[in-house]
């Protein structure tokens, strides 16, 4: 069976958090409100691989991430069943305008 590693982050700016929606073709999940992340990248540790996957989905840069959570699933991944592995972190952020 297909493992892939997914990185995740729990955006936090004052009382609110950050969501997202991705309709990605063939993702898994779709339809559905996600919190930002992605897929390790060969040669990336777990924390670059957060901070890259917030700058590329919402354009905002972390300095401090902590790992809070994990957890899997086996589910149609690409057309092929695959356990999906999930990190999750949370992040604080200061106030951006439009999110915050």
């Amino acid at each position: 069976m297909n493992k892939r590693i997914i990185v995740c982050v729990l955006i936090k700016c004052k009382d609110k958090y950050l969501f997202i929606k991705q309709d990605k073709k063939d993702g898994a999940y779709q339809e559905c409100l996600h919190i930002v992340g992605g897929g390790l990248e060969e040669n990336e540790t777990l924390e670059e691989a957060v901070k890259r996957e917030a700058m590329e989905e919402v354009h905002i840069s972390l300095e401090k991430v902590i790992p809070f959570d994990f957890d899997s699933d086996i589910t149609m991944y690409k057309g092929k069943m695959t356990e999906l592995i999930f990190l999750r972190y949370i992040a604080e952020i200061e106030e951006i305008t439009g999110i915050c």
